[in-house]
């Protein structure tokens, strides 16, 4: 693949692992302040409750083994992934 191909998928890909991060962070750290937060990206706009903190976990865990998959990648090394289940 192309490096600069690489290297944009790699900074999004961070990008949106602090979105998440962050949405994470909000619910969990003050339930009592945020009932909700609200996920925006580039291209959408996604209001999410702490009852959606499972299935945010599991796209931040997602977003951590593509960017480890993406940097293998990028320096030439192999990887070998397992499901986070």
């Amino acid at each position: 693949m192309d490096n600069d191909f690489l290297d944009a998928r790699i900074e999004r890909t961070k990008t949106l692992i602090v979105i998440y991060e962050d949405a994470i962070e909000r619910l969990e750290t003050n339930p009592d302040r945020y009932a909700s937060y609200t996920i925006e990206t580039a291209q959408t706009r996604e209001t999410v409750t702490k009852s959606n903190l499972s299935q945010i976990k599991a796209a931040l865990a997602g977003l951590e083994n593509r960017l480890v998959t993406l940097e293998a990648r990028r320096s030439g090394g192999s990887t070998y992934s397992r499901p986070g289940f």
